[in-house]
């Protein structure tokens, strides 16, 4: 993501960061960066002015504001996933978006071609979350990347889609926030969770997790396709296949 430096009276104030996606330029003060550890690679700075009362740079006067995302706490949390391996790493959860999503592609193997054409067919449901089993972690890994790669050969923009890569420890709660604030916020339209089943949870009172998939799961909530890989089936029966719903489930079977 290209990322400018924000100059007022000499002294860093905060970055405008181009983040590729649906979420667009934005702002944010270096009191929130340094706290959601945003550091992203500045390629050169922009100077800040008093105008009125409203601190703006002279591109802001003829193209109109940028969004100041400061104060909130979803998007800052996942632009930290995005632009600080070490974030990453601590939470377990790779992202990719972007060039690092075009990186992360390179070839692949399309002996595995049947199980991308059984996702794209799901997602013909306007409401589709796609549960891809299997116990060839490199299998199922090699499936959702030929399925991203078909997506781009059919015209779907880069920048609408995201591949997160959910390791071992990462937690419910943390994973469940990002999907959503990549289709609220970032506005991808196609999601992938690889190994989702990787994402542990606490149980409280009635064996309900922290954060549950209802808000995705609730019928006309979004028109996002959902794509989650794992190798346990039994992780998702009380949450999806034990519960009306008017979201299209699409089972990919690789066992």
């Amino acid at each position: 993501m290209k990322a400018y430096g924000l100059i007022y009276d000499n002294e860093l104030v905060g970055y405008r960061i181009d983040t590729n996606t649906g979420l667009g330029v934005v702002d944010i003060g270096l009191e929130s960066a340094d706290k959601y550890d945003i550091n992203p690679d500045v390629a050169s700075s922009l100077q800040l002015y008093n105008n009125h009362g409203s601190f703006e740079t002279q591109e802001e006067n003829r193209r109109g504001k940028v969004k100041d995302i400061s104060l909130d706490d979803w998007i800052c949390s996942s632009l930290a996933l995005l632009i600080n391996k070490d974030v990453a790493l601590e939470k377990c959860i790779r992202v990719y978006t972007g060039d690092s999503l075009k990186k992360y592609l390179n070839l692949t193997d399309d002996s595995k071609g049947t199980y991308a054409d059984e996702i794209l067919n799901g997602f013909r449901n306007r409401n589709c979350l796609t549960l891809l089993f299997g116990e060839d972690e490199n299998a199922r890994t090699s499936v959702m990347k030929q399925t991203v790669n078909r997506l781009l050969q059919r015209g779907i923009q880069l920048s609408r889609v995201a591949f997160c890569s959910i390791e071992d420890g990462a937690s419910f709660k943390v994973v469940s926030g990002l999907l959503r604030s990549l289709y609220n916020h970032f506005k991808m339209k196609y999601i992938f969770a690889d190994n989702f089943t990787n994402a542990k949870y606490r149980l409280f009172k009635g064996a309900r997790p922290e954060m549950d998939l209802d808000w995705f799961m609730d019928s006309g909530f979004c028109s996002a396709k959902y794509i989650f890989s794992g190798a346990d089936k039994h992780y998702f029966d009380e949450y999806i296949f034990d519960r009306r719903t008017s979201y299209v489930v699409n089972v990919v079977d690789m066992r």
